[in-house]
């Protein structure tokens, strides 16, 4: 009996510790601590970072250079973390492609387009990695058909065939590896308000997303056979016009040769989106073909068909009873601006509100809808005793009573040492709303005196020279931007040498038109910021692709005016600085009065140039370049140095000309100019010609300016503020 009772407990203790392990295990598949907890900060922004099968998670992928792109991601990520949705940003350098075809998110990608339509180097291994497999016949055509997707571009549409591109090639890529396009693709453009494109796309984007997780499986597929059906008869039935690339806000583009095209367009929100239209074989009662054919014949049955946005399916699986189909292409607009139109007709603002906000953050005094005015820090210089800028030693212009401005804030260029760090526009013609002349030329000088007013105060500024410096006399047409370009330059120029202020006009060497077609100034500029094509191209990085025609053109133009004329050349160290004979050639070509040689001017690290402090040349290494310069052979006989700038790191060759009798005249007459200038005028309204010449408003230039002067082309006048490990040390 006691060993019965003891078989007893015995067997209930083991009954019971079976089922005490049985639920400790099962405790413990719920609670899931297989995984260890881990401190380490994670490579990835993740915003709510979704568990794996969670319906409605995004996988935002971007890739930048500037971090416009970076931005608009987060941007993004915040708003649908707002919304509920559960959103993981990427950079793409560090994203392994390989894992995309295995994606459960959806992928959304954020894109600029670099220089010649290539991506950011960040995006470069991605890019290349999916044109690659998108093109390779031993990869299925339906690698990513599990995969949704949705592309913003962002680009600048002043580039035309590049504008996109990058985009444009990832989009086609997704589509034609059977991916499942969200929303079209979207061309963002920074010329117009691309902040609120990227708002709209995000928009729509979320909405479409958040309609596909409350739908069944099966409705989130494509369109039905009927429905597919309708638009494909719509499509062999419609005309189809293919338009040039960008130029009429419409275009196209092969993405494989024979078979897809691509139109960029605009929809009813003025918004670039892109369509592929594909001509498809009509499949029914097709007759009896020949061998020959039979090539032929499979590539058409093998075509991709077109593929349909999620955001359109969605709208039909919710009107299934409507007849009505979605056009794909949307109508001209029949307020177009067209090239030549008369300028008076543009309606469209130079200057969006993130622009606008960018320069007025850099401190711009913004006028009207393309012209600013900014304070120069030489004039801030000079109204403390502390020297004048170079042109005050070349030229003998007041730095304090100097105004630096431009009409046209927009450039035909993207020079690599911009000093605006690539902020303002590009275009290569006038295309914006235009501002009278006298509108600006009153807003600037009245801009420019209410700076001048706000240094009152101002520890070192001399008030005599403070209260001189609101009558300007000299205006410095360089600010920024492309001033030659503004469709009534002429009658800009006239009003402000109405009122005695005297004009120093920089052009970029791509408008030799507008150089022919241009009144006189006190002294005309053109950039030379390199010597051959391909350096050119490298440092200027042009929108024209005739931009050395146009360049060398420029210096015919140049060569064939009569008043004072100027090349720059701007120094780039390991850039431009080993082409001396193509100088010379140029120089012999433009034949100008004067030579400016200026060391690059480094304004810190920006992520839109790769120029760097390294790339600053030392003075000694300019006053070298000069001196080998003028031994060339084009001019050996003609030029030599006349006057040095030391800190502006500049120097001035000038023809021999303007040295009489051992003395330099490289000083301009300014009250000569204005009444030389004011005779042209009233002989124009006559219809008389009146023309003069450089000599004729010379003036004789100050021994300190010179070269090799001890001073160094330092005002006497003034007292030099040095600034040694953060202590100013004046001399």
């Amino acid at each position: 009996l006691d060993q019965t009772q003891m078989d007893r407990a015995g067997a209930t203790f083991l009954i019971t510790s079976a089922l005490a392990i049985v639920g400790i295990k099962f405790l413990l598949d719920q609670l899931d601590l297989s995984e260890p907890i881990s401190n380490t900060t994670p490579t990835k922004t993740t915003l709510n970072k979704p568990p794996s099968n969670q319906k409605n998670s995004i996988k935002l992928l971007f890739g930048t250079q500037t971090g416009l792109s970076r931005q608009y991601a987060l941007i993004f990520a915040e708003t649908a973390k707002q919304q509920g949705f559960f959103c993981e940003v990427v950079d793409l350098k560090d994203y392994e492609p390989e894992t995309l075809s295995t994606e459960t998110a959806y992928i959304l990608i954020i894109l600029p387009t670099y220089e010649d339509g290539l991506p950011p180097p960040s995006a470069t291994f991605f890019v290349d990695w999916l044109v690659d497999i998108s093109t390779d016949f031993r990869v299925h055509r339906n690698l990513l058909n599990s995969v949704k997707f949705a592309v913003f571009g962002v680009g600048n549409n002043a580039y035309e065939a590049n504008f996109n591109r990058v985009a444009r090639r990832v989009n086609g890529c997704f589509k034609s590896l059977a991916a499942t396009e969200l929303l079209p693709l979207r061309l963002g453009n920074v010329a117009e308000d691309i902040d609120a494109q990227f708002e709209k796309w995000t928009e729509e984007l979320l909405s479409v997303i958040a309609r596909l997780g409350r739908l069944p499986n099966h409705l989130e597929k494509k369109e039905t056979p009927s429905a597919q059906k309708r638009k494909k008869q719509d499509r062999l039935a419609k005309k189809r016009t293919i338009l040039p690339p960008v130029t009429n806000n419409k275009g196209t583009r092969k993405t494989r040769k024979g078979t897809t095209e691509t139109t960029i367009e605009k929809n009813d929100n003025g918004l670039m989106i892109s369509h592929d239209v594909e001509e498809d074989s009509d499949e029914e009662g097709e007759p009896m073909i020949d061998v020959e054919d039979l090539g032929t014949l499979l590539g058409n049955k093998n075509k991709k068909k077109p593929s349909i946005p999620l955001a359109k399916t969605l709208k039909n699986d919710s009107a299934k009873e409507s007849d009505e189909d979605d056009d794909e292409d949307e109508e001209e607009d029949e307020n177009e601006e067209v090239q030549g139109a008369d300028p008076l007709t543009f309606t469209r603002e130079m200057l969006n509100p993130s622009l606008s906000r960018s320069l007025t953050k850099q401190g711009y005094r913004l006028i009207g809808s393309h012209s600013g005015v900014k304070l120069c820090r030489w004039t801030k210089a000079m109204l403390r005793g502390r020297g004048g800028c170079y042109k005050h030693t070349f030229y003998g212009i007041t730095s304090f009573q100097c105004m630096e401005m431009t009409p046209s804030l927009a450039c035909a260029n993207k020079c690599v040492f911009c000093w605006r760090h690539h902020k303002n526009p590009v275009g290569k013609e006038w295309k914006w709303k235009v501002d009278a002349p006298e509108f600006l030329v009153e807003s600037a000088v009245g801009a420019h005196q209410a700076m001048v007013k706000e240094l009152k105060g101002v520890p070192g500024v001399k008030s005599e020279r403070l209260e001189a410096a609101t009558t300007i006399r000299h205006c410095a047409l360089s600010l920024v931007g492309e001033p030659i370009i503004y469709p009534y330059i002429n009658r800009f120029l006239d009003l402000l040498h109405e009122r005695e202020i005297s004009s120093f006009l920089v052009t970029n060497a791509q408008f030799p038109d507008k150089i022919d077609s241009l009144i006189p100034v006190t002294q005309l500029y053109v950039s030379v910021d390199a010597a051959t094509k391909e350096s050119l191209k490298k440092i200027d990085r042009p929108l024209f692709e005739d931009f050395w025609e146009r360049f060398l053109g420029s210096f015919d133009s140049l060569a064939r005016k009569g008043q004072r004329t100027v090349f720059r050349l701007t120094l780039v160290k390991e850039w431009n600085m080993e082409e001396l004979s193509n100088y010379g050639e140029l120089v012999g070509r433009g034949r100008p009065d004067f030579v400016e040689i200026k060391g690059v001017t480094f304004c810190g690290d920006s992520k839109a140039s790769s120029l760097r402090i390294t790339n600053v040349p030392f003075h000694e290494e300019v006053r070298r370049f000069a001196q080998e310069l003028c031994k060339t052979p084009q001019m050996c006989d003609e030029y030599e140095i006349a006057c040095e700038h030391e800190h502006s790191c500049c120097l001035l060759l000038a023809k021999k000309k303007f040295k009489r009798n051992g003395v330099w005249y490289t000083w301009i007459d300014y009250p000569q100019f204005h009444k030389l200038s004011a005779l042209a005028r009233a002989a124009k309204k006559e219809g008389l010609s009146f023309s003069f010449s450089s000599e004729d408003y010379a003036a004789e230039t100050p021994s300190w300016c010179t070269f090799d002067s001890p001073t160094k082309g330092f005002d006497p006048d003034d007292v030099r503020f040095h600034r040694k490990a953060n202590k100013p040390v004046t001399s």
